[in-house]
């Protein structure tokens, strides 16, 4: 049929009245309405003014009828004479040729088409009159029940359309796929491209075949779930007791708690490393697997300048609460870098082990607690009471870090330390065989006198001016007295007092060193040569009583 509406409008005149009524008629029986395509390009020159107004004004009043006929004509059953042809059968065009063809007959024979469809209005009522400007349509699909539509052949067409699409797009892929197979068959040594290598590049360590490492999950996620499964048998809780005085001066034992890790395991007895800060005024200790069943402790030495301790326990009183336990792993706290996640395990608040996150926030940091300095690593992951002494693991579950200390201050947040796993292994190792570690000590207190400061006070140079020595200590043994300036230690200038901590711990016990100090004289400073013999800064600590 003709797409183009002003040929419509120039070849075709309105039928007359009883072919109008026969075309309504095959249109209800066949069930469908006739396409309603908008007539948006009529002629005035080859269709009257007249007949054209007549025809629209035909088609406004009869298209909600002819509907109407049609529900009411369509029939209920599938009891009929005759069936229609099915669509896109030879009588099917047939019907449809002889239909139009009539039209068109009717059309051209018509005098005058303004007078035919005036007579055509008025001897058709207005219910019954067809569209003038479009052919019927027979029904494709045939009789079906009344209210239940069912696709035609153009949705039956779009179905086949989308099935060849989706299957084209597979065999497309499988090509693909296979093409490139045979290519790195024929081409295994084929150059990546940049963007292939860098990812190609980004792989996790430890890795083999399908098996990700313990800590990540199978996106490469770090998966903190197995970092503490894997952590958290390794670490106790430490409870314990002390002496506290109140303000009348009466002692009292308050108890206290605190964290720690399985450092070894040899013989009979199971070594658990520790805070100093922890265990130095406990006056007894024990510790817990699963933070009910308590085992009693004992005290194998500790370092106060570092801050470690270790104590022990019976391996048969620990096996015998039947929770297992395994020695830790520790790990390379040189490798840690800044943003590396990081899992805090201990005994935060004496409520049990628990576990907080983070990252590494800062390497090779020293801070100064109480009098003692520390190198540590810094963490955002919460370190609470409780958690001093416990784990600071890595994403394999290593301990790279033993958790000693945070800042608190009303405006800090997220400042927490950890003594890094290399600086701690010796010196546990230390503590374990032979109860403490020799440190070497001068032994004086002394401060930095700065340039601004040498200025201000006119000292003859910068250096580490000492405030107070001790008694039988080295220092004091060579000679050296309060508010003397060392400025050189074993042929080294000294401008600080980290200075001379640094130089100091170079030496060890016994040996002997080169101290050069300035020392005020009645009118002047003097440079004066000083001949030490290192000494123990550890020998005649006090220890724990338990």
């Amino acid at each position: 049929m003709p797409e183009d509406n002003s040929y419509i409008a120039s070849n075709i005149a309105p039928a007359e009245a009883a072919a109008q009524a026969s075309a309504a008629e095959t249109a209800a029986v066949a069930g469908e309405a006739a396409v309603t395509v908008e007539p948006t390009a009529l002629s005035a020159a080859s269709f009257p003014a007249e007949a054209a107004a007549a025809a629209r004004e035909a088609y406004t009043e009869a298209a909600p009828v002819i509907r109407d006929i049609k529900s009411e004509a369509a029939p209920t059953t599938t009891e009929t004479a005759s069936l229609p042809p099915a669509p896109g059968s030879d009588e099917w065009q047939a019907k449809w040729n002889a239909e139009w063809n009539s039209m068109m007959s009717a059309a051209s024979s018509a005098p005058e088409a303004s007078a035919s469809a005036e007579t055509a209005a008025a001897a058709t009522p207005a219910e019954t009159a067809p569209r003038a400007d479009i052919a019927p349509v027979p029904n494709e699909s045939g009789i079906r029940p009344a209210g239940k539509r069912k696709t035609g052949s153009f949705a039956k067409r779009a179905v086949a359309a989308c099935v060849a699409v989706v299957l084209g797009c597979g065999f497309l892929g499988l090509g693909l796929s296979f093409g490139g197979q045979i290519a790195n068959r024929l081409f295994p040594d084929a150059p990546a491209s940049a963007d292939q290598a860098a990812r190609q590049a980004f792989s996790f360590s430890g890795q083999s075949g399908s098996q990700l490492p313990l800590s990540y999950d199978a996106t490469g996620a770090v998966n903190l779930a197995d970092v503490f499964n894997s952590v958290s048998q390794s670490v106790v809780s430490i409870n314990l007791t002390m002496t506290s005085t109140n303000f009348f001066m009466q002692s009292y034992d308050t108890p206290a708690a605190g964290s720690g890790i399985v450092y070894d395991i040899s013989g009979d007895k199971v070594y658990i490393a520790t805070n100093n800060h922890v265990i130095e005024s406990a006056n007894s200790v024990s510790v817990s697997l699963d933070d009910t069943q308590q085992v009693s402790a004992n005290f194998v030495g500790s370092d106060p300048n570092s801050d470690l301790a270790v104590i022990s326990v019976s391996k048969a009183d620990l096996d015998a609460t039947g929770i297992p336990y395994k020695k830790a792993t520790f790990g390379d706290s040189d490798a840690m870098r800044i943003g590396d996640v990081v899992l805090a395990v201990g005994n935060a608040m004496g409520e049990g082990k628990t576990a907080t996150s983070g990252i590494v926030s800062g390497v090779n940091k020293e801070i100064q607690v109480d009098t003692t300095s520390l190198k540590v690593l810094q963490t955002n992951a919460a370190i609470n009471p409780g958690n001093s002494g416990g784990a600071l693991a890595n994403a394999a579950g290593e301990v790279i870090g033993i958790n000693t200390a945070k800042l608190s201050e009303a405006d800090v947040e997220g400042m927490g330390y950890s003594i890094p796993s290399n600086e701690a292994k010796d010196i546990l190792q230390g503590l374990m065989e032979n109860g403490s570690v020799a440190k070497p000590a001068l032994g004086v207190s002394v401060i930095t006198i700065d340039q601004a400061t040498a200025d201000l006070y006119a000292f003859p140079s910068t250096g580490a001016l000492v405030r107070a020595t001790v008694t039988g200590g080295a220092a004091d043994k060579a000679g050296i007295r309060p508010n003397d300036l060392i400025v050189e230690y074993n042929g080294v200038k000294i401008e600080s007092s980290d200075a001379l901590a640094a130089e100091i711990g170079k030496s060890k016990v016994g040996d002997t060193a080169a101290v050069k100090a300035y020392r005020s004289g009645a009118s002047d400073y003097e440079l004066k040569d000083f001949t030490v013999t290192i000494q123990d800064g550890n020998a005649g600590n006090a220890t724990p009583n338990f």
